[in-house]
């Protein structure tokens, strides 16, 4: 299990969200697992099709403020 895999899961554990609430905007391959642990999948605009294969949803890439857009739409 990868290190970001571990920590949000660990992180769920220590506050009141599960885990299925969390959310995680990422780009890199190496971040399939994250992307498969946090209850929001969110695939940056940049990232590969395999990681956008695996997301819940893309999001506007990283030098259009896709984080917030994703926050935005989970959140509105």
């Amino acid at each position: 299990m990868s290190f970001l895999a571990v920590n949000i899961k660990a992180t769920a554990r220590g506050i009141s969200p599960p885990i299925h609430a969390m959310g995680a905007a990422r780009h890199a391959p190496n971040d399939r697992e994250i992307l498969q642990t946090a209850g929001a999948g969110v695939a940056m605009g940049n990232a590969s099709d395999e990681i956008k294969a695996l997301a819940d949803f893309v999001t506007l890439d990283n030098d259009n403020d896709g984080v917030a857009a994703a926050v935005d739409k989970l959140f509105n």
